[in-house]
């Protein structure tokens, strides 16, 4: 939803009015889209099953179940002949089997969780999904109050299932429409121009697109519009990281995220330091779990430096400013440009530490270090009075 651009053909009345036209020749024809969390998380499922890591799950998971075959096999006809079951076997099949389900389950959460943070964290930002959709015979082309995105047929690719029609281009955001918002006309429109100029290679029909829609959708009451902050009393904090601190919080988040996938990385390396013991010998077992246990944490906080040390000089997120207020907090860049807007219902937890106040919600984590606050003591009690759902402090 970044890289757009600005064309005279587009009338800002219409987004507001809802007028939508059509020349003599049926095209360009323009109608409203916008698109639910569950759509956007269904998007995000599609993309990977069609072109993403999703798209190699199941020969993964054959290529798992062949091997896993081999040594039940290997199993029972060791049974058969020598009347005895080898305890690798058995586990060797329950590693292929826990890596199974890391495969069809472990994926499939870890790319509809980040769909759903990424959602929320766009409609906490202000953003709208909500946009006026034109269609004409070599493009289509998506704006709305703040965004414009065109992509043109002959770089496109397109995606079409029974709720979902999804376009895409090389470094450019997708134009998602869903079977609510589009009519039968406008289905056909689309249709009939995407089969006429994007090439045949590049079009994956999953199923038939069905729309549902009999009157084009209205525009959402406030939408983009997010939380807005009308009180006087609002203390501001302009946040200015450095280079450590910035490390330092890129790296307790991986570990965070680490720690999510826990469970799956422990029975893995159980289950292999198992087999290890009985195969080899038992202390070379358990040295191995702790190795695989610490590299895995190693590779995560290390990888996590490294990226923040890269990005902590082009990022421009490494300096803004916080505005505490009676509706919440509100993150501004240093144009003041609002970065994230974020209600204290939506503050799942609000911890102080040593050198810094954190606060967190479903979609992000903020880190306030107390050396940027001037009044300290005042902004705790601000906080104090306005967030009392889940309060820690750590010495």
């Amino acid at each position: 939803m970044n890289d757009f651009n600005n064309q005279e053909f587009f009338d800002d009345s219409n987004l507001e009015k809802g007028s939508f036209t059509q020349d003599p020749q049926g095209y360009p024809v323009e109608f409203p889209v916008d698109i639910s969390r569950e759509e956007y998380i269904r998007f995000n499922l599609i993309v990977s099953r069609t072109g993403g890591v999703l798209g190699f799950q199941k020969s993964q998971v054959v290529l798992i179940s062949v091997v896993a075959a081999i040594s039940l096999f290997m199993m029972v006809s060791d049974y058969v002949l020598y009347k005895r079951i080898d305890t690798a076997n058995i586990l060797l099949i329950l590693f292929f089997a826990v890596s199974s389900a890391m495969l069809f389950y472990g994926l499939y959460y870890r790319i509809r969780n980040a769909a759903e943070n990424t959602y929320d964290l766009t409609r906490q930002s202000g953003h709208s999904f909500y946009g006026i959709v034109t269609i004409y015979t070599d493009r289509i082309e998506k704006r709305n109050n703040t965004t414009r995105v065109t992509i043109r047929f002959s770089e496109a690719s397109y995606i079409e299932t029974h709720d979902m029609i999804i376009i895409s281009a090389f470094q450019k955001p997708h134009i998602v429409l869903t079977a609510r918002c589009l009519t039968m006309e406008d289905a056909e429109a689309v249709r009939q121009a995407v089969f006429g100029a994007v090439p045949v290679t590049r079009q994956k029909i999953v199923g038939r697109f069905q729309p549902l829609a009999q009157v084009h959708i209205s525009p959402p009451e406030n939408e983009a519009e997010g939380l807005q902050v009308h009180s006087e009393n609002v203390i501001s904090v302009d946040v200015n990281y450095t280079k450590e601190e910035f490390m330092k919080m890129s790296t307790d988040s991986s570990f965070r995220n680490y720690l999510k996938f826990l469970p799956f990385y422990s029975i893995l390396s159980l289950i292999s330091s198992l087999m290890l013991a009985l195969l080899v010998d038992f202390v070379v077992g358990i040295f191995c779990y702790i190795v695989f246990n610490a590299g895995l944490i190693a590779f995560n906080l290390l990888s996590a430096k490294s990226r923040s040390a890269r990005m902590y000089e082009a990022l421009p997120r490494s300096q803004f400013t916080a505005c505490f207020a009676e509706e919440g907090i509100v993150l501004k860049s240093p144009e003041g440009e609002t970065i994230v807007k974020l209600g204290w219902d939506s503050i799942l937890r609000a911890i102080e530490r040593q050198d810094c106040l954190d606060f967190y919600s479903k979609a992000l984590f903020i880190r306030i270090p107390k050396r940027c606050v001037d009044d300290l003591d005042s902004l705790k009690g601000f906080v104090d009075r306005h967030y009392t759902k889940y309060k820690k402090s750590t010495k």
